[in-house]
């Protein structure tokens, strides 16, 4: 049986904010990122890490 996790997803998805990365919620419990349509690597280096600790903060 899977399951979901939406308010654990709510969650790391307001922290996200607050930390200036756009995160969406998709489904009962998956993560969307919201970037723009030409991503760099700079932009991902930039916005792993603050995924991981919201993730780390949440969970």
């Amino acid at each position: 049986m899977k399951a979901y996790v939406s308010e654990e997803r709510e969650s790391v998805g307001q922290k996200a904010f607050s930390n200036g990365l756009l995160l969406l919620g998709c489904g009962c419990s998956a993560i969307r990122f919201c970037s723009s349509l030409i991503l760099s690597k700079e932009d991902a280096d930039i916005a792993l890490p603050i995924f991981e600790e919201c993730l780390k903060e949440t969970m």
